[in-house]
């Protein structure tokens, strides 16, 4: 009789229990998967009411709800995508109907929603690549022409106000020499600006526009002008001997020229997707300066100082008489400005970066910026944009800082303001609107805006801007026998009325 082995025995106790735990855990995953189908039908369902009833904030808590617990599929995304729209929360509707349609490519209802959802928070460029997906039907409904068209028109007119006559006299203009001085005073003025905003086919928008600014402007001269006089005469032995000295006098003289400066500007937007938006710039901006330049032309008076009657000798004196003369120029130069900038969209916040190279007062400037773009609520009711750049200049390294805020203010009405401090002169900012070339460099520039939607095709708008400068002025240095630079702080003021027509 053959013994039975150990493993034998143990082997079927060991089969039969895996068997039994098998089948308990078939029947408790069938189970919680009838349940989840259960919960799944029902929340679905649920949502479908609330989305039918306009229920917007029991959907969004619903629907967050599901997708904190793993359930994610187009529908739910498209209720939610409208239940944020019409909460008025645009940012996070797009960014649902952008996930609704990651799961479907084709779903006509999230794209158009989508598209709406752009324009309503002024995403025109990315609401364009959303279009170019359309069907020739759908993009009908939107009533957007995938052709050439004309979007906005704008023209407006401004006054600017300048401390257009120097703080200093003349004495306080020669330095503490009291020889000579010289400055630069623009004055007052209109300018006017006009542009077009175009569309070349959905998602590729080019905007261009002109402005022209024809300031008068003063060449300010002081300086000492010198003359002999006879200061007393004495007689002796039938001769008269003669004594002079030199008088003078300050003398503060202006030149005055008109300046004609003309801008062009053009921004190319292209949006390759919903999410992305490239923009590349450039401005010129062409300068016809005439002005008056100043020249030391040194001099000689001479006479007799005295004869001997035995001889007959004669002997002179020559005195050095400097005196200025002034030459009418004209200079013509163009100052340019060239870039392209990224926004990347998610959500309520929109990351910018950008890189710049300009001439400025024949200076060359690299600028890298990057800034942060917020709209709290998902919308234009309020927003901040925040932007940090580093100017590089002639190996000096500079940082500029601008902060913008804005929304509607009551009804129709919407206000936004900013400041910009630092080298704002040399910052190439597309929003900086009113481009002012001249020798005082900008340390504050501030703005305010106020916008009135009067229809869907009308806008007015009128705007205050606001610049503390650093004014240059230059004085001769005996010591350092040349021109000195010195400044003293004024400041500007532009007030500007618009009109935009949104075709």
């Amino acid at each position: 009789m053959k013994r039975k082995r150990t493993t034998d025995v143990l082997i079927k106790p060991v089969k039969y229990s895996s068997v039994l735990l098998f089948l308990v855990f078939l029947q408790t995953v069938r189970s919680q998967d009838m349940n989840n189908e259960t919960g799944f039908r029902a929340n679905d369902s649920a949502t479908y009411a609330m989305y039918l009833q306009g229920d917007w904030d029991g959907l969004i808590r619903l629907g967050n709800s599901m997708l904190r617990d793993g359930i994610d599929y187009p529908y739910l995304r498209t209720r939610l995508g409208t239940a944020y729209f019409y909460s008025q929360n645009y940012s996070r509707s797009a960014s649902e109907f952008d996930k609704a349609l990651r799961m479907n490519a084709y779903d006509p209802y999230a794209l158009l929603m989508q598209y709406y959802a752009l324009e309503a928070v002024l995403k025109q460029t990315e609401a364009g690549s959303v279009c170019r997906k359309m069907p020739p039907s759908l993009q009908k409904q939107t009533q957007k022409s995938s052709r050439f068209r004309l979007r906005e028109a704008h023209v407006d007119a401004g006054y600017i106000s300048r401390q257009g006559e120097s703080v200093m006299s003349a004495q306080q203009l020669m330095g503490n020499d009291s020889l000579y001085g010289e400055e630069l005073l623009y004055q007052s003025g209109l300018f006017t600006d006009a542009g077009l905003l175009m569309q070349f086919y959905p998602g590729i928008n080019l905007y261009a526009g002109i402005q022209l600014v024809n300031p008068e402007v003063h060449n300010r001269f002081a300086y000492f002008r010198s003359w002999p006089v006879t200061d007393t005469i004495i007689s002796s032995d039938g001769f008269d001997s003669y004594y002079y000295r030199l008088d003078s006098r300050a003398i503060d003289t202006v030149y005055s020229h008109k300046i004609r400066q003309t801008s062009f500007y053009t921004q190319l937007y292209y949006a390759p997707s919903a999410r992305v938006r490239l923009t590349v710039s450039a401005h010129l901006m062409q300068v016809k300066r005439p002005y008056t330049a100043g020249f030391l032309e040194e001099r000689f008076w001479s006479d007799t100082a005295w004869v001997n009657t035995t001889t007959g000798e004669v002997s002179m004196i020559e005195v050095p008489l400097g005196t200025y003369s002034f030459v009418n120029k004209e200079d013509k130069f163009t100052d340019w400005s060239a870039g392209a900038e990224i926004r990347l969209h998610s959500g309520i916040i929109t990351g910018d970066a950008g890189v710049y190279l300009t001439e400025t007062y024949r200076q060359k400037t690299l600028q890298m910026q990057g800034g942060i773009m917020l709209m709290p609520y998902g919308n234009m009711n309020f927003y901040t944009h925040t932007r940090v750049a580093l100017l590089h200049t002639e190996g000096a390294n500079n940082i500029v800082f601008k902060q913008s805020a804005g929304g509607r203010l009551l009804g129709p009405v919407w206000l936004e303001a900013s400041l910009t401090s630092g080298q704002a002169g040399r910052f190439a900012d597309q929003s900086a609107y009113l481009v002012f070339n001249s020798p005082d460099e900008p340390q504050l520039r501030t703005e305010a805006v106020c916008t009135i939607i009067l229809t869907n095709k009308l806008q007015l708008s009128l705007r205050h801007h606001f610049q503390n400068l650093n004014h240059k002025y230059y004085s001769y240095d005996t010591e350092k026998a040349g021109m000195t630079t010195k400044e003293y702080t004024i400041q500007t003021h532009t007030l500007t009325g618009g009109i935009k027509w949104i075709f």
